[in-house]
C-alpha cells in the first residue's frame, strides 16, 4: 500500500482522481489476494504498536508521511494547508477502516461505499474553498452580468 499511497498522489494532480485510485487499488489487492492482504502498516500498527514503542514510532511515521503527500496534492488544489491535512487525515483513516470492514467481511463494498462519501466530501471541501476566495458580487454586478439593469 505504501508504494500505492505514495504513487497516486504523485501521478493524479486532482485530490478526487488520486483517492479514487487508492481505494479502487487497495480493493483490487483484496480481491487478488483473497482478503488476506491489506495495509501491512496497519496490520503491525494493531497487533503490536500499542505495547511496543520501537514500532509505533516507525508506523506513526510511514502514516504521517502518507498524510502529508495527500495534503500537498490537495493544498495543491487551494485548499489551505490545515484543511488539507485534515483532509488527508480523514481519507487514510476512511481508506484503512474501509480495509478492515472489507477484509473482514471479505467484500469489496466497504471500500466502495467509503469511497463515495470521501470522494463527495474532497469535492465539497474544495468547492467550499474555491467559493470562499471569489470575491462577493454586488447586486449591480450581479445584474449586469446577467444582462438586467439594476
Amino acid at each position: 500500500m505504501a508504494a500505492n499511497f505514495n504513487d497516486q498522489a504523485m501521478l493524479c494532480p486532482d485530490p478526487r482522481e488520486a483517492t479514487a485510485a487508492m481505494f479502487s487499488g487497495e480493493a483490487k489487492i483484496l480481491r487478488s489476494s483473497g482478503f488476506r492482504l491489506g495495509c501491512p502498516v496497519a496490520s503491525v500498527a494493531l497487533n503490536v504498536a500499542s505495547t511496543t514503542e520501537t514500532v509505533r514510532k516507525p508506523c506513526a511515521d510511514v502514516f504521517a508521511t502518507w498524510i502529508n503527500a495527500l495534503a500537498e496534492g490537495i493544498a495543491a488544489s487551494g485548499t489551505p494547508r490545515e484543511t488539507a491535512t485534515d483532509l488527508a487525515s480523514y481519507i487514510l483513516a476512511s481508506l484503512e477502516g474501509a480495509t478492515i470492514l472489507s477484509r473482514t467481511s471479505k467484500s469489496v463494498k466497504p471500500l466502495e461505499q467509503t469511497a463515495q462519501f470521501v470522494l463527495r466530501t474532497i469535492q465539497e471541501t474544495i468547492r467550499e474553498t474555491i467559493e470562499e476566495k471569489l470575491p462577493r458580487l454586488s447586486h449591480k454586478a450581479k445584474g449586469a452580468r446577467s444582462g438586467t439593469r439594476t
